[in-house]
């Protein structure tokens, strides 16, 4: 936690020099536009690796919930979806994969989509390196799909987003990320088939 919150320290830091006037710190005169330009780039870079590592850091503890606030599936268009009732969250060796459409009472997990809650069978993860995504690649096995289903998770900064496939189908999550206790999600009751 201690961890976290330094994170989001250095974040808000960071952020409020991004607004700040650029000066030249030698001679007091204001920078030129290509400097500026410059300079935000490298602390926006720097804001980058920043919550890159905090989501690596939340993957090695496997406490990470990535909360989409759009989902499409393989032909579909993206839709705009609510974050709490759309996650995919690690608990240790446990993941819930969980959709569903806003305002919908339907489904078969009663929030217009479906729950699966499963086990971790393989966690692979690799850093890219500087200025790309950090990916990890997750095989799990649950009671309410046919088989093992393969799930690829990328966190780009303070962004993440998710593909799972299984059986041929694909479904895609793109949001934010936090850990369990800070994430706020529903987790629905009934259970289904991923349609």
């Amino acid at each position: 936690m201690k961890r976290f919150l330094l994170m989001l320290l250095l974040l808000v830091f960071t952020t409020s020099i991004a607004t700040a006037q650029y000066y030249d710190k030698k001679e007091g005169e204001k920078l030129s536009r290509k400097e500026q330009r410059r300079l935000k780039k490298e602390e926006a870079r720097r804001a980058y690796e920043i919550n890159k590592a905090l989501g690596m850091n939340l993957m090695e503890k496997r406490d990470f919930v990535l909360m989409a606030d759009r989902i499409s599936s393989k032909r579909s268009a993206i839709v705009p979806v609510s974050r709490n009732v759309n996650f995919i969250l690690i608990d240790g060796e446990d993941l819930i994969v969980q959709y569903g459409l806003n305002n919908a009472q339907l489904g078969q997990n009663g929030v217009g989509g479906a729950t699966f809650e499963g086990k971790i069978k393989k966690f692979d993860a690799e850093n890219r390196g500087e200025g790309k995504p950090f990916m990890v690649s997750i095989q799990f096995q649950t009671p309410y799909l046919n088989g093992v289903a393969t799930l690829q998770i990328n966190v780009k900064g303070n962004q993440a987003d998710a593909t799972m496939w299984t059986n041929g189908r694909q479904l895609n999550f793109f949001g934010v990320y936090a850990t369990q206790e800070n994430s706020g999600v529903i987790q629905a009751k009934a259970r289904g088939a991923f349609n």
